[in-house]
């Protein structure tokens, strides 16, 4: 049970997660993969590779959804020595977000991940079926 944001050097890295203009379901997720790994001695360093915007849709002056097809490098070390815990992950995700409004910006109420890019129809669903 690993993802994506995980990170566990310190509770530094809590306080981030925390701060994330995400939902508390969100970041309540991503709190619980630093914790796994912290109680494992380890800690990743998630390495956003590319991202490519695939789509939007607003949905209202509140709500919107992006998806995107993202490319991430994940090495995972031992938190003692910094040494490797093994090879580094690598892996190309599609991503449906769904967004609220936040002040002047967008903040992530969920995410999903696809199987594949969306298509024209599914694109065109409110909050794409997250």
């Amino acid at each position: 049970h690993t993802g994506l944001y995980s990170s566990a050097a310190s509770d530094v890295y809590k306080r981030q997660a925390e701060r994330l203009p995400a939902s508390e379901h969100v970041s309540n997720e991503l709190l619980a993969d630093i914790t796994y790994l912290q109680k494992n001695g380890r800690m990743q360093e998630p390495q956003l590779v590319r991202l490519e915007l695939l789509s939007t849709r607003q949905w209202g002056p509140e709500r919107a959804s992006a998806h995107t097809k993202e490319y991430w490098v994940i090495p995972t070390r031992y938190a003692t020595d910094q040494k490797p815990a093994g090879p580094a992950q690598s892996s190309m995700v599609y991503i449906h977000y769904r967004l609220k409004r936040a002040g002047a910006g967008w903040s992530i109420v969920s995410w999903k991940f696809e199987e594949a890019p969306p298509t024209k129809e599914e694109s065109q669903i409110p909050d794409g079926g997250i």
